[in-house]
């Protein structure tokens, strides 16, 4: 049987431990989601100031404005949908960064904690 080479990245693992969703971020949502029985998830803003689209640098400033959006599992087309949720995300990720270059994304934070961090939009 073959091994699996694993090949460490120093910019990826960069990567992964600032471009994430902060411990305030996080713990406000679990909370949401407790109180929240038919939730899926929660969204938060993520901005990026001085990034490029899909380019890392070691480093990289990464800033978490407020808000907390709630996608409620069943409801597919409401004000409480989980496009809704991530429309309002990334605007409240664009409003803070309107002013420099940088990109402007959401976190997803999950019931169990998993999240995912999407760019949205690079601004300027």
């Amino acid at each position: 049987m073959a091994e699996l080479a694993v090949t460490y990245d120093p910019l990826e693992h960069d990567r992964h431990q600032r471009y994430q969703p902060s411990v305030l971020q996080t713990l406000v949502a679990l909370a949401m989601l407790g109180a929240a029985h038919d939730a899926c998830a929660v969204l938060v803003p993520i901005a990026a100031p001085g990034k490029k689209l899909g380019e890392w640098i070691g480093g990289q400033t990464v800033e978490h404005p407020p808000g907390y959006f709630l996608a409620m599992t069943n409801d597919w087309n409401g004000s409480c949908s989980y496009a809704i949720a991530r429309g309002e995300a990334q605007a409240a990720a664009e409003r803070h960064i309107a002013a420099v270059t940088g990109v402007a994304g959401w976190a997803v934070i999950h019931r169990d904690g998993r999240w995912t961090v999407t760019e949205g939009r690079e601004l300027n």
